[in-house]
């Protein structure tokens, strides 16, 4: 039996994973390819996902039932991956999550000692996260 103090704690756990919140987030713009995910995942993170690592979340996330995989049985046979109602909750806290963690960078931010953040989502009118252009 698992136990946890609070939710968040459950929640925290599932999405544990350096590269979790990078494919939930994208995953909500539409269903994906694992290579469209793959490229995705390594422009947005600081260091490369392997594609070993990258199947491990996935199959992780699925099992969770953030994520699902939909096999289409073609001529060329692909898979696409996309989020369960319960991923696109998640996906929509995340990204609260990531415009607070925007403000409370911005306001503690100092010049001896400043906040950069690559991606933000402050903007609200895009499902994806957008480069921040004061980044060096």
């Amino acid at each position: 039996m698992e136990k946890y103090n609070l939710g968040v704690y459950y929640i925290l756990k599932i999405i544990n994973g350096k590269w979790k919140p990078s494919i939930i987030c994208f995953l909500g713009a539409g269903e994906n390819r694992y290579g469209q995910l793959l490229r995705h995942v390594n422009a947005v993170t600081p260091t490369k996902v392997s594609k070993k690592v990258l199947t491990q979340q996935l199959n992780q996330l699925i099992a969770d039932h953030i994520v699902e995989k939909k096999s289409f049985d073609e001529v060329i046979p692909h898979v696409e991956y996309s989020l369960t109602p319960e991923g696109e909750a998640l996906r929509q806290e995340i990204i609260n999550l990531s415009r607070f963690g925007e403000q409370m960078a911005q306001k503690l931010s100092t010049p001896d000692d400043p906040i950069k953040i690559a991606y933000l989502y402050d903007s609200g009118t895009s499902k994806l996260p957008t480069k921040n252009p004061s980044i060096d």
